[in-house]
């Protein structure tokens, strides 16, 4: 969330990269779809988990855009939740 800072999703990697357990770049891989990890290592995360929510905004609602990767529409309140 952008306009609180506050996270509202996380992922973990359990590899650990070697000098520094530190990821340098990550990157959208759409054909696979997966995440592209980097450090002094290559990591790929498949994205093959679907989630299931009934949750919706607690504030009036000011965007939506449709995901082509996910199938699954992305929206936006006025409060910066997304």
């Amino acid at each position: 969330d952008i306009l609180n800072y506050q996270c509202i999703q996380t992922f973990t990697d359990k590899t650990e990269y070697k000098p520094e357990d530190r990821l340098t770049c990550m990157a959208f891989d759409e054909e696979g779809p997966a995440l592209v990890l980097c450090s002094s290592l290559i990591n790929v995360l498949p994205v093959s988990v679907k989630v299931e929510t009934s949750r919706t905004h607690l504030a009036p609602i000011v965007g939506a855009l449709h995901n082509d990767v996910f199938h699954q529409i992305i929206s936006g309140d006025n409060m910066g939740t997304i």
